[in-house]
């Protein structure tokens, strides 16, 4: 599986897929059914990068069936928020803003605030998309806020972006340019 990751993060998505798929037979023999969910969440994750977004749905409601016979919360809220991905990059957003409220509320129930400023992020992003700018406002300030708290300075700085975009949106250039001014500063002490 870290192979695979390797491959995902090179953006060798062919290998990747191999990769998983192997880790998928292995588990499939061994029966290990934690080490699936994982596999099955690669796998969709591969599949979204490659625009099959029918199988990496399939992939991804597999790993959360496993995960919920676990009560595995943590790999559950995951699930949600690659299945919120999935529908946001499809622009079904009433159902991307389904999954990733759930993800949200896992992620807040088990007090896992990394995953919880994706969440944020997401669901604003969702809102932007909307053109409902005032409540992405209230998440992306939210994503930054925890973000700072726990020194996730890679949130804050897609926050800090999405900030910028929004308010250049909106025509308010002055907030549009001090949260580029920001994000700039994040991006470039990364």
């Amino acid at each position: 599986v870290n192979i695979g990751n390797i491959y995902l993060y090179q953006e060798n998505y062919s290998k990747a897929k191999e990769t998983y798929e192997k880790a998928v037979a292995i588990d499939e023999i061994l029966h290990n059914e934690v080490n699936l969910a994982q596999s099955y969440n690669n796998l969709g994750a591969v599949n979204r990068y490659l625009g099959e977004i029918e199988t990496a749905i399939r992939y991804y409601k597999k790993s959360l069936a496993i995960r919920e016979k676990f009560n595995n919360k943590e790999g559950i809220a995951e699930n949600f928020l690659n299945i919120g991905d999935v529908f946001f990059q499809t622009k079904n957003i009433d159902s991307a803003l389904t999954y990733l409220s759930k993800s949200l509320a896992l992620y807040k129930e088990i007090g896992h605030q990394k995953g919880m400023t994706y969440a944020l992020n997401d669901i604003a992003t969702c809102y932007v998309e909307k053109k409902d700018f005032p409540k992405a406002i209230v998440y992306l300030n939210q994503t930054v806020e925890l973000g700072k708290k726990i020194g996730a300075r890679d949130i804050i700085k897609e926050a800090y972006k999405n900030l910028s975009g929004v308010y250049e949106i909106q025509g308010n250039y002055k907030s549009a340019y001090e949260f580029h001014q920001k994000y700039s500063t994040e991006k470039d002490s990364l």
